[in-house]
């Protein structure tokens, strides 16, 4: 979940060519990672990996388990001759 009054700017307001820009100078096209260091980028934003979701009992996008609506994966897709 996310408290919007700690996201970053960028995930709030379109800026077409900052977006492209900043896929161009990164180097892991990875649209998760690039996620990841936007939502780092502030310093507000707490990462918590699964081992540490798990810790307490629960059990998060497990094959069989109860929390688990499925285990659907995506790839993200980065047309160079679009940007």
């Amino acid at each position: 979940s996310y408290r919007l009054d700690h996201l970053n700017d960028d995930l709030l307001i379109l800026n077409e060519e900052k977006i492209k820009q900043k896929i161009r100078d990164v180097e892991d096209k990875s649209p998760e990672m690039m996620l990841l260091e936007i939502l780092t980028s502030s310093g507000k934003t707490i990462v918590k990996t699964k081992n540490k979701l798990d810790a307490n009992g629960n059990n998060f996008g497990s094959i069989g388990s109860p929390n688990s609506l499925s285990n659907a994966g995506g790839m993200g897709v980065c047309r160079y001759n679009e940007l």
